[in-house]
């Protein structure tokens, strides 16, 4: 996927290793099976996502000082151990739009470590018994210069393995999408429910320059006394539920009365409409906006993650439905929401 897209690469070839990786290991902490383990893939949609051998995944969260282990291939695909330390393990992306739209990553918080691997190397993030806690991928964005250059930039981050791991639940243990054939097995994809509005964080010492009390800043401390921030809306994807209801700006408090300071707590509210009956898809949230305090029923969306179904080739011009990046500008016609052209 383009723009700022991410993508995990790696080859199933670590047994193939194996004479060259014995006495080695032993350096890292690492066995080889555990490295051949790590490196078991589940195709989902076009993208492979890893998991470790056993299955297993390791919560809660990274913390800042924690050491982990970068399990991966090297440019030459020579299964690799490094071990390294996390320095942040909530740095929000920031990835602008770029010329034309296309798929960048948003409402997202990675993982950044203290050594530098460069762009070529990515796998996993493990502790020492090979657990994994992160996918190691690779970020694009487009860095502009004066007013008509422009050029994409690379960078490898950590995705917090919570991320792979709920839709994964949802594909083993049934779903009621479309199929997908998934390591030869026809497997259901998973809906799955989502705010379609971007979000930043901003610090509450500078959300209290805009005029949050005190009560709400003490509440959001207490909720989260590390990140201690609080996340407010730059857009609405056109056409969602959400459009017109939330506006650029917009401080989000709390979700159903529950203090909301992460974009984690945004997806956790969203799935927790999926385990209630009763229900419209509907989340109570209370907004900060221009000084007061509201609450406001704001509409979630159930996407299935398989992007445009279907595309028109007519006089040399790509006809489709408006992508998520397309609908990210925030504007689509009233009527009918048009159509995307691209040639």
């Amino acid at each position: 996927m383009p723009g700022g897209s991410h993508r995990v690469t790696g080859h199933n070839n670590a047994e193939d290793k194996g004479v060259a990786l014995k006495g080695k290991m032993g350096v890292s902490g690492l066995s080889l099976d555990t490295l051949v383990g790590c490196y078991r893939f589940v195709g989902l949609h076009s993208e492979a996502l890893l998991v470790s051998g056993n299955g297993a995944f390791l919560d809660p969260p990274l913390r800042r000082g924690d050491t982990v282990y970068l399990v991966g291939l090297s440019r030459s695909l020579q299964a690799t151990s490094r071990k390294s330390v996390v320095t942040n393990p909530y740095t929000a992306l920031n990835i602008g739009s770029a010329d034309c739209p296309r798929y960048r990553a948003t409402n997202m918080e990675v993982i950044e470590l203290d050594t530098d691997f460069g762009i070529t190397f990515s796998g996993v993030l493990t502790d020492e018994h090979g657990r994994v806690q992160a996918i190691w991928g690779s970020f694009s964005t487009q860095l502009k210069y004066g007013c008509s250059s422009s050029e994409d930039h690379q960078f490898v981050r950590g995705i917090p393995v919570y991320a792979i791991s709920q839709v994964l639940d949802k594909i083993v243990s049934g779903a009621n999408g479309s199929i997908l054939l998934i390591n030869g097995v026809k497997r259901p994809m998973p809906l799955v429910r989502i705010l379609e509005v971007e979000l930043y964080p901003t610090l509450l010492s500078k959300a209290r320059s805009f005029g949050l009390n005190d009560k709400w800043v003490q509440a959001l401390v207490k909720k989260d006394p590390i990140r201690r921030q609080v996340l407010r809306v730059k857009g609405c994807l056109a056409g969602s539920k959400a459009d017109k209801l939330l506006e650029q700006g917009d401080m989000v408090l709390a979700i159903n009365k529950k203090p909301i300071t992460c974009f984690r707590d945004i997806e956790d509210a969203c799935q927790a409409l999926d385990q209630c009956d009763e229900n419209d898809g509907k989340l109570n949230m209370t907004i900060f906006r221009q000084g007061r305090e509201i609450e406001i029923l704001v509409g979630t969306d159930v996407r299935d993650g398989n992007g445009t179904p279907r595309v028109i080739n007519w006089c040399g011009c790509i006809v489709q439905d408006p992508h998520p990046a397309v609908r990210a500008l925030g504007f689509l016609p009233e009527e009918g929401h048009g159509v995307y052209v691209a040639r």
